[in-house]
């Protein structure tokens, strides 16, 4: 089944023409490779915002260790209930998830 680029979803909607964006789909270790390959990036000087999207507590845990700003997305791995008690940003729709992103990236 053919499904389009959630990266290019989400810079499509958020306005950053002058972006790129990935999937990484590596199952319980994507997150981490996202945040490594962003942490890369920026250490490079080639860029000074990245944003990686995750679904599960784990990668609200991964994320605290570097100390990147997290919010969850609801709809994956792991119940709203469970994703709330980690204390970050969660969304519950894709809608919701591209007005944070176009707030948060405009700041």
């Amino acid at each position: 089944m053919f499904f389009p680029s959630c990266a290019c979803l989400i810079q499509k909607e958020i306005g950053a023409i002058n972006a790129w964006g990935f999937d990484l789909s590596a199952a319980c270790s994507g997150f981490l490779f996202g945040l490594e390959t962003a942490n890369a990036l920026i250490i490079s000087g080639q860029y000074n915002k990245i944003i990686v999207v995750g679904d599960t507590a784990y990668d609200y845990k991964l994320s605290s260790l570097v100390g990147a700003d997290c919010v969850l997305v609801s709809y994956g791995h792991t119940n709203k209930k469970r994703l709330n008690n980690c204390g970050c940003l969660v969304v519950s729709s894709v809608s919701e998830l591209f007005s944070f992103l176009k707030n948060y990236c405009l700041n």
